[in-house]
């Protein structure tokens, strides 16, 4: 009886290990995974106002964020009214600035019609504007 009631309390003791053990990993993976998603955020300022970012989508890594904002800028290369800037895309932005007339052509303030802005920033960090906004 004696061996029975020790193999008992082993067993008891195993199973305990085991569920911490397993719950030790699922937070674990959890967290990292929450670590490493990124947040593709987009702005549409119209030519009579700024407006506010909101969040267009989540990507697992930063790579497929900034992929999305590349797709995201090439819907406007090669028109004739859109700027398109992608010189900080590896800094994870990208803008398009779109005008009333050839953007060649556009000389005048009220030539701009608006201007779109991506950003991908980590899963918990926001835009200057947003965090503003939250802290209302």
């Amino acid at each position: 009886m004696n061996v029975t009631k020790r193999l008992r309390t082993i067993i008891e003791w195993a199973a305990v290990l085991a569920v911490a053990l397993g719950a030790t990993l699922l937070l674990t993976s959890a967290a990292a995974y929450a670590g490493d998603s990124w947040v593709l955020w987009h702005r549409w300022d119209t030519f009579d106002g700024v407006g506010q970012y909101y969040v267009e989508a989540a990507y697992a890594d930063r790579a497929e964020c900034v992929r999305a904002i590349g797709r995201h800028l090439d819907v406007w290369r090669g028109n004739p009214y859109v700027w398109v800037k992608d010189a900080e895309l590896a800094d994870g932005k990208g803008e398009t600035t779109h005008y009333r007339k050839y953007r060649n052509e556009a000389r005048r303030a009220d030539d701009l019609a608006s201007i779109q802005n991506f950003v991908c920033l980590p899963v918990g960090v926001y835009t200057p504007d947003v965090a503003a906004h939250k802290a209302r």
